[in-house]
């Protein structure tokens, strides 16, 4: 019958390991170990406690599924030697059961059948390897130690992943921090959008851009910032984003959350997520606000300079800088010299000076080309 535990208490502390600490290799990887021992037979399970501990192995012993549960709720093991069927559990239902508690162990069955099914079963749930009934000294002691240099290497592995994790997650969050800052400080105006034109980031410049909080921007869509006469050439922008193209820069007449009108050239980029799958949108907006009312202002004086022009009683001639030739003729030159402006392009005035005053002309002509 099985029993629940072996020998003195004394001594069975004495044999039990010590716990490995938190995210530390187990004893096992620096040339010793801590051992669980799970069989219900204790002949059996002496036999490779004696075995073990001759080879500078310690060892704790289990009598069956739920004891060796506690075992392990109390120490962290290395290596784990489980008698395949005993009472209170199937040694193939203990694997999957503490494997995901205990990802370090490493697990190999005490078995008295081959059974090529079973040693299937027992690699994909995770064993390490098995043992043959009658046992071997030299097969045990083989047999734990190739279970020992590959779970070695297994954790290795794994701390090295985990390593990379945490250094590319802190490479990571410096950039996010440096990025942020970039965001926030940047004197254009910035805003980071869905792939459907949703605003989900503002900056500082886009907040005085449009003239509202950019918590009251977050979850709106940017075209409806957009006039209403481009509100759909807006659409049409964001769409072409989303599918990576529409890259040029252009110019944005946006109407503020006050009901100014605001224009901006605007430089928008897709940025792409993990394997290559559109994430969002950014986009890039310089205020040109005033620059764009000066040139209106310009355009306007520009448009009542040639309005005067046009409508002056006076005969207004531009010639060019080389040849004197006219490039432009007011209409008043018809009542002036008769000659109609179209007539006039492309002629030299001087021509039409009488040569009393020909010289005076050329002479004043110069005097305005220095």
């Amino acid at each position: 019958m099985a029993r629940s535990s072996f020998g003195d208490p004394a001594e069975r502390g004495q044999r039990e390991a010590q716990p490995s600490r938190p995210l530390e290799v187990p004893e096992v990887l620096d040339g010793t170990s801590a051992i669980l021992i799970v069989d219900d037979d204790p002949l059996v399970a002496e036999v490779l406690r004696r075995m073990l501990t001759k080879e500078g192995y310690g060892c704790t012993l289990a009598a069956n599924a739920a004891e060796a549960r506690a075992r392990l709720a109390e120490s962290r093991f290395a290596v784990a030697l489980v008698q395949l069927t005993m009472p209170g559990g199937h040694g193939l239902d203990l694997v999957p059961d503490v494997l995901p508690e205990h990802p370090d162990l490493a697990v190999i069955f005490v078995t008295g059948a081959e059974d090529p099914h079973l040693a299937e079963l027992a690699a994909r749930d995770g064993a390490h390897g098995f043992v043959m009934k009658p046992l071997r000294r030299s097969q045990v002691i083989f047999v734990v130690a190739a279970a020992r240099q590959r779970r070695s290497a297994e954790i290795s592995r794994r701390l090295e992943h985990e390593k990379e994790l945490k250094d590319h997650e802190f490479a990571l969050s410096k950039y996010e921090a440096r990025w942020h800052t970039a965001f926030e400080s940047a004197p254009v105006a910035i805003v980071e959008l869905d792939l459907d034109g949703t605003i989900t980031r503002a900056n500082n410049a886009m907040e005085v851009l449009l003239e509202v909080s950019a918590g009251q921007l977050v979850g709106t869509n940017l075209i409806a910032y957009s006039h209403p006469t481009e509100g759909r050439l807006g659409q049409r922008r964001i769409r072409a984003l989303a599918r990576g193209g529409g890259k040029g820069t252009v110019l944005r007449h946006f109407v503020t959350a006050r009901g100014n009108d605001r224009w901006g050239t605007g430089l928008g980029l897709l940025v792409e997520g993990a394997g290559g799958q559109p994430k969002r949108i950014l986009d890039y907006l310089v205020d040109n606000t005033d620059a764009h009312l000066a040139g209106q202002r310009i355009a306007a004086e520009q448009a009542r300079f040639e309005a005067l022009v046009e409508h002056s009683a006076d005969a207004i001639v531009v010639q060019d800088g080389i040849g004197g030739k006219v490039v432009y003729a007011s209409p008043g030159l018809s009542a002036s010299l008769g000659l109609t402006p179209a007539a006039a392009l492309g002629t030299v005035l001087g021509d039409l000076v009488h040569p009393d005053d020909r010289q005076k002309v050329e002479h004043s002509r110069g005097q305005r080309l220095r």
